[in-house]
């Protein structure tokens, strides 16, 4: 996708509030926001919340296989409310 940076959360596709993903493209470099004595391995410490890593991964997986019906779905939608705007509102010449 051509990115350094991305994250997800899962409660923008359906998926449990609290759990995302940062995707970290190799070798881009990121600045600490705490102290090095803070972190593990350069990562911050704490306890992984299983089920909702689950919940975003099968939140993830659904979104991947219905991708192609919600835009089935949404585009004639999407058509008809820009086709109204310019309707509305003709882009001057």
């Amino acid at each position: 996708m051509g990115v350094d940076l991305m994250s997800l959360g899962a409660h923008k596709f359906y998926g449990p509030k609290g759990v995302g993903a940062l995707y970290v493209r190799k070798g881009t470099r990121c600045f600490r926001s705490r102290r090095a004595a803070d972190r593990k391995a350069g990562l911050r410490a704490g306890t992984q919340n299983v089920p909702y890593i689950v919940g975003f991964a099968e939140a993830l997986r659904l979104t991947v296989v219905e991708r192609e019906e919600r835009s089935a779905h949404v585009r004639p939608l999407r058509d008809r409310i820009i086709g109204t705007i310019l309707e509305e509102f003709p882009i001057p010449a």
